[in-house]
């Protein structure tokens, strides 16, 4: 299941008469974009997928808290990214529901240059086998004991907010949204979840739930109708960090 609509990156314009292709940066940060359309990530885009998460969340308040050794984050990380996508995403008994802009380029190797993917609601738990097929069971051992301590301490401290804010209710979660950094900035973004807020989540009757570490993004969410539910401090010393829980509400 997932949004599956077709996304077009080589678009193209008329000027005197002529047909000019519109390359994927300069589309994006057109004012006159009509629509955007995603497509569902594949296994065979998780790597990619992995390796723009990977950029997006190295210097994540949670990520740094986590895996506190920079020379080896990044590597710890896209394998830790990696694996949850599989976790989540593998058909299929994919527990999560994701979408993608992606660009067909060189042809036939798909560059993922948005994306994000939901927890819809009553979602199925993840069964022992997904866990092996992705590799999870492997984690206290990739990342290594303190590692892997602090990364439980977070992912407590976060299901627990969760549950206090739903209390009892269902919701989406959107998880790992990122956009390529060189279409920060233009609206992609904003026009990608606004997108899914629109035709996936609205259409349900649920609301919409996330959580994020980046003051910045706040706001971000909150100029789609996202509103703080909970703001708290995760974690011991130095590194501890805040964290905002946001709803959108339908």
């Amino acid at each position: 299941m997932g949004t599956t609509l077709n996304f077009v990156l080589k678009l193209s314009e008329i000027k005197n008469g002529k047909t000019h292709n519109i390359n994927f940066k300069d589309w994006a940060i057109m004012q006159n974009i009509k629509e955007i359309n995603t497509v569902e990530l594949k296994p065979s885009d998780f790597d990619r997928a992995a390796d723009l998460l990977t950029e997006a969340f190295f210097d994540n308040p949670s990520h740094t808290y986590i895996l506190q050794d920079i020379d080896s984050r990044a590597k710890l990380l896209k394998w830790a990214l990696k694996a949850n996508l599989k976790l989540n995403l593998t058909p299929p008994k994919n527990i999560g529901q994701s979408f993608a802009l992606v660009e067909d380029k060189p042809p036939g190797k798909r560059q993922i240059e948005a994306m994000g993917f939901w927890y819809p609601p009553q979602r199925a738990s993840l069964s022992w086998i997904n866990k092996l097929k992705s590799g999870w069971f492997m984690i206290p051992w990739k990342l290594g004991k303190q590692n892997y301590q602090r990364l439980t301490e977070v992912v407590k401290a976060m299901n627990q907010i969760e549950a206090n804010v739903l209390n009892g209710k269902q919701a989406w979660f959107l998880n790992n949204m990122a956009i390529a950094k060189k279409l920060r900035g233009a609206g992609v973004g904003t026009r990608v979840l606004g997108h899914q807020l629109e035709s996936v989540v609205e259409p349900s009757g649920y609301d919409a739930m996330l959580m994020t570490q980046r003051e910045i993004n706040v706001k971000f969410y909150q100029r789609l109708g996202f509103e703080i539910a909970d703001k708290s401090l995760i974690g011991t010393g130095n590194n501890a960090f805040t964290n905002w829980c946001m709803m959108r509400h339908f």
